[in-house]
């Protein structure tokens, strides 16, 4: 196998070499924020892709010519067998939700008030998330901090004091969602927070609607690695 010279040797310097893995385009897609999502797939697709009724591979259709050879293309809604229509009312309802529970959400100030006693509602999960833990999510959705736990995690994760303030959007809008080990109910919420590191919410979810309601019971960073060793042990469950 011929080795390569580097950019240095060739004659540019400063440039960084390329050593390391290339990520798949579904899982560079994946770690994009909410909105960027959006604008490459128009609403529909998004609302399919975010309920998990559709795959980036699913969108790439193959046809064989004698003339051209094989072509790729974008497959349509229809050819997936999903009704547009529907999944545009899907998004608009989305939309609105979206802007009903951003002038209820908790803030920081809320977080950092927290007693020893207090319970304070963060919002509701996604359903779609909650439904692969439990088939009963008809008022089973809301999403509890108590004080108590609040403790918890910052005398074990002291530093998290400083991203407390993303804890509410990490747990409704996660950027994916992996399975506990040890405990079937409990749910690992991650989302990205910089190219190294990923916050990482532990929630205890509820089977059937009860007065507990899901209740998040740690908040910590998690790097890379632990989140690529869980997707190899099968641990991967949404995103």
């Amino acid at each position: 196998m011929p080795l390569l010279k580097t950019w240095e040797e060739l004659g540019f310097s400063g440039i960084a070499e390329g050593s390391g893995p290339v990520e798949s385009g579904a899982v560079l897609f994946a770690q994009m924020p909410a909105d960027k999502q959006l604008k490459i797939l128009g609403p529909a697709k998004y609302m399919a892709y975010r309920e998990g009724r559709l795959s980036l591979g699913n969108l790439v259709g193959r046809k064989v010519s004698t003339k051209w050879g094989v072509t790729h293309y974008e497959r349509s809604l229809k050819e997936l067998g999903l009704d547009q229509g529907e999944l545009l009312k899907e998004f608009r309802d989305y939309r609105v939700q979206q802007l009903a529970a951003a002038s209820t959400l908790p803030t920081l100030t809320d977080i950092e008030k927290l007693t020893a006693t207090d319970v304070l509602v963060i919002g509701e999960l996604n359903k779609s998330i909650v439904n692969l833990w439990t088939e009963k999510i008809q008022n089973n959705l809301q999403v509890v901090l108590t004080g108590k736990q609040r403790i918890h995690y910052i005398n074990n994760h002291p530093e998290m004091r400083r991203y407390e303030e993303l804890l509410v959007d990490a747990v409704l809008n996660p950027d994916e969602v992996h399975r506990n080990v040890k405990d079937g109910m409990m749910a690992i919420f991650y989302k990205k927070v910089d190219q190294h590191h990923y916050l990482r919410v532990a929630v205890l979810l509820q089977g059937s609607p009860n007065e507990r309601m899901h209740s998040i019971l740690s908040y910590r960073l998690a790097n890379v690695k632990e989140i690529v060793e869980s997707i190899n042990s099968g641990r991967f469950a949404w995103g």
